[in-house]
């Protein structure tokens, strides 16, 4: 199942999996000993796996007690919000100040690409994971145009964080309709090179996600 060389990074992948698509309960305390019996392994990788997931906020480890999974509040959702529309916000005034350079046409090209994806899959059932990987890979294109990697790191840390919370009212039928919507007036925006349309659509799409996470039950 595993490859000794990466033990450690696939223990991430896995544990963080289990995070974000809320398979570990947040009232439920674990152990090292668990999730190493689950995957396989020794206890070493495992706790490495641990101590990064810890790092970056998903887990609380309670010494001689055990795991948990860490929860987040209304606080820290307005906060990951904020620190979405500022990376992404940048960016996106960044790409469409790009206006008709080859970089400016290939990323205008993608995320036609990925709308056309949306749009095959409005009112289709069980689109969900396929509209999520989407869903980012609209994203990571904006991000990508930067080419800076440290925005990259930090969009993926808190896009997970909050899926985590999330997942089920973000992607229902009627929010994936609206956000379909949202993407086609960042695209727009990027394609006109409207620097201050480009901010306000990431500005009002993220908004709009933040208001429903308000009123997700925990």
């Amino acid at each position: 199942m595993f490859v000794k060389s990466t033990f450690k990074e696939q223990a991430y992948e896995y544990l963080l999996n289990l995070i974000i698509n809320n398979y570990l309960e947040s009232s439920k305390v674990y152990s090292e000993r668990y999730f190493a019996e689950i995957m396989g392994i020794s206890r070493t990788p495992v706790r490495e796996a641990l101590l990064q997931l810890q790092r970056e906020g998903y887990i609380i480890i309670q010494s001689n007690k055990g795991i948990k999974v860490r929860e987040i509040s209304q606080s820290e959702i307005a906060e990951i919000i904020q620190m979405r529309i500022a990376i992404e916000g940048f960016c996106a005034v960044y790409a469409s100040e790009k206006v008709n350079t080859d970089k400016w046409q290939d990323l205008c090209s993608n995320l036609d690409h990925f709308l056309a994806i949306e749009e095959e899959m409005l009112g289709k059932e069980n689109i969900q994971e396929e509209f999520i990987k989407n869903d980012l890979s609209f994203h990571l294109a904006v991000i990508d145009f930067c080419g800076n990697s440290k925005m990259k790191e930090a969009l993926v840390n808190l896009r997970n964080q909050i899926n985590r919370i999330g997942l089920q009212s973000l992607y229902k039928e009627e929010r994936i309709k609206q956000t379909h919507k949202e993407h086609l007036k960042i695209y727009e925006a990027i394609k006109s090179g409207n620097q201050r349309k480009a901010y306000l659509s990431i500005k009002g799409h993220l908004t709009s996600c933040e208001e429903i996470l308000k009123t997700t039950d925990k």
